[in-house]
């Protein structure tokens, strides 16, 4: 009886965090615990569901957002992150892409994090961030934590 509990505990949590991963969020929390700024482009659609296509569907990216060393900020609805976000109504965010430094000077070298189903990348990526001459930081973990479609996504960045 305990091990038919378990399982039916462990389908149910597995089956919330499926329902989540192919949800966007509409608010993002960024949080970088580390001691090197970090910069990245958030990406998201004007639906909360992200499987697949659905018709009329718009993209948006955000501008390169730079969070300093220490610093966390929220964005209660993504019209404030910039880019192609800057509209009414507010879209969802999907995912974001990392770069490894500041992109107009170093390049843009990175990943991506967010939802696995909308995106088709991992929750987290690991790399080394340079500071604002490219010269190399520290090492760095960016982990995207999923939110459903009105609660509110986390991107934290961790050494």
């Amino acid at each position: 009886m305990k091990r038919m509990f378990f399982v039916l505990i462990m389908l149910f949590i597995s089956q919330l965090g499926f329902s989540q991963a192919q949800n966007g969020a509409r608010q993002l929390m960024i949080i970088n615990n580390t001691n090197c700024d970090q910069t990245f482009e958030v990406f998201g659609g004007n639906f909360c569901k992200c499987v697949g296509y659905q018709e009329g569907s718009v993209s948006y990216n955000s501008s390169f957002i730079t969070i300093f060393a220490g610093q966390t900020v929220v964005h209660t609805d993504t019209t404030t992150l910039g880019g192609l976000f800057s509209v009414n109504p507010p879209g969802f965010v999907y995912g974001a892409r990392i770069t490894e430094g500041y992109p107009t000077i170093c390049g843009i070298h990175g990943g991506t994090v967010g939802q696995p189903n909308c995106v088709g990348a991992g929750l987290t990526y690991s790399f080394i961030a340079n500071n604002s001459d490219c010269s190399t930081c520290g090492s760095t973990t960016a982990t995207w934590y999923p939110a459903d479609c009105e609660g509110m996504a986390r991107l934290v960045f961790t050494p």
